[in-house]
């Protein structure tokens, strides 16, 4: 968003330049044409990074969509919010980061674990969580997991879907 705007404004400068002088209007005009290249391409590399940072977030999205059971979804502070964008706050999700204190085992439900790159690569926002929410308890169901992407910060995880149990069924219900 901000590409035409910059563009704009070194028009403006080179404009004003150009006025001044006479004999640089051909160097000008090279220096913008190559700055509005470049920023046109720092555009188009921005929007791609947004949109490969997001596609775990809609596919989880789709996913608790689909399954259209009413129950509570438990995951981290980010992913909680672009799955209540994407839903359009069609869901209930509850935030299990940074609670005081921290949230008990729930006995029925929905996990989101890795749910976005934060749980994995920051410490502190990793130790705000309950343990049930990092590593699930074996009896829950894993329903579904968005395979990583090939890009940097993102091939090292894999958000994974729970179903959340009562501990006395260990997964006779699925």
């Amino acid at each position: 968003m901000i590409v035409p705007i910059q563009c704009l404004v070194f028009g403006a400068i080179f404009g004003h330049l150009v006025k001044f002088s006479r004999k640089l209007k051909p160097v000008i005009i090279f220096l913008f044409i190559i700055l509005f290249i470049h920023l046109s391409w720092l555009g188009t590399k921005a929007v791609n990074t947004a949109k490969i940072h997001t596609e775990d977030f809609k596919e989880i999205t789709k996913f608790l969509m689909n399954l259209r059971d009413g129950d509570v979804i438990y995951t981290d502070t980010l992913t909680r919010n672009f799955i209540e964008l994407y839903s359009k706050e069609g869901l209930n999700v509850k935030n299990v980061t940074f609670q005081k204190p921290k949230p008990s085992l729930p006995k029925k439900g929905i996990l989101v674990a890795d749910g976005s790159w934060y749980v994995i690569k920051l410490p502190q926002y990793r130790s705000s969580m309950p343990e049930w929410s990092l590593s699930p308890p074996q009896y829950w169901p894993l329903l579904h997991t968005v395979h990583g992407k090939k890009v940097e910060m993102y091939e090292e995880f894999d958000p994974k879907i729970y179903r959340i149990l009562p501990q006395n069924l260990k997964g006779d219900q699925k």
